[in-house]
């Protein structure tokens, strides 16, 4: 175990996740490899406060296995994206039902998983940061990573 390239990484076996009343457990079909993750695997996310074992992923898509009491808005094998509080590059994950969304089942896995994190972190930068209103301008610099490419 350590930091570096995908020869470092390693299979861990765990017991699979139980959701709780607000959350939703998830059979993952798909997860995006975000820059966060290349980060966290050279030992730079967190400011290198990374501990061991580490599971990165930061967005899954797959098909919920089990659902809490509490979530109403989601229901047992129905496909979902979400943005579970632990890494994502496991076979099962926990998400609070708030943090995940059905996803249509005529969307092809590929184009579900390419765009959770990059999509709602765009949203974001562009109405709530930078608050852009109908006949402005944007100078988009970077424009060929994930974030840059979904604001185009």
């Amino acid at each position: 175990m350590g930091f570096g390239g995908p020869s470092v990484l390693e299979p861990l076996s765990l017991p699979d996740p139980v959701c709780g009343e607000e959350q939703v457990r998830i059979r993952v079909e798909g997860v995006s490899v975000n820059y966060a993750d290349l980060q966290t695997r050279r030992g730079s996310y967190h400011a290198g406060g990374t501990q061991f074992p580490v599971i990165p992923g930061l967005d899954a898509v797959g098909i919920v296995e089990a659902v809490g009491s509490r979530v109403d808005h989601i229901r047992v094998g129905q496909r979902v994206l979400a943005f579970p509080h632990t890494g994502t590059y496991a076979e099962y994950v926990v998400a609070d039902g708030n943090l995940t969304f059905p996803v249509p089942e005529e969307l092809p896995l590929e184009q579900a998983i390419a765009c959770p994190l990059v999509t709602f972190t765009s949203w974001m930068l562009l109405r709530k940061v930078a608050a852009l209103e109908p006949g402005e301008t944007l100078l988009i610099h970077a424009a060929s990573g994930g974030i840059g490419t979904t604001v185009i």
